[in-house]
């Protein structure tokens, strides 16, 4: 089985956390890490568009393979020269955020929806490439059906 989830607009890679203090009703203080609202609300797309993808499949329990695909706008400032290399991907976007943030996004935003746990994730294929519509996309693929050794054979 394979399942592809394709959120539009510009992707955005996992944000860093922020330490804060938090306040209990009893008055204690007590020191935790806050994910930003705007990973918060890109992981929630994920989930959305994921839950839309699976229906009333539940999620994938076996091995699993991940392609992350980060389709970038061009920049304003690129010139033609480089607008035409970067359609024929010969020159591939190397800003921020790094790749493994975008991978992070997109592995939180499915997790108990296509796939129960990222510890599934056997094997993993990301890349950056520009692109005139801009989008995150995700495939997985599950490795096998069985967990038992000797379906394998």
């Amino acid at each position: 089985m394979t399942i592809v989830i394709e959120i539009g607009g510009k992707p955005e890679g996992k944000g860093r956390g922020r330490v804060g203090r938090i306040k209990t009703a009893a008055g204690k203080d007590f020191t935790t890490v806050f994910t930003p609202a705007h990973t918060r609300k890109y992981e929630n797309l994920i989930r959305l568009a994921a839950a839309k993808e699976m229906g009333d499949r539940p999620p994938i329990e076996t091995a699993v393979e991940v392609w992350v695909h980060v389709y970038l706008p061009f920049p304003k400032s690129m010139s033609k020269a480089n607008l035409t290399k970067a359609v024929g991907g010969f020159i591939r976007p190397t800003t921020k955020p790094d790749i493994d943030n975008y991978v992070k996004s997109a592995l939180d935003g499915i997790i108990n929806i296509v796939i129960r746990d990222d510890n599934q994730v056997v094997s993993l294929y990301a890349h950056k490439v520009y692109r005139s519509r801009p989008a995150l996309r995700i495939e997985v693929r599950e490795c096998y059906k069985s967990k038992k050794l000797e379906d394998l054979e």
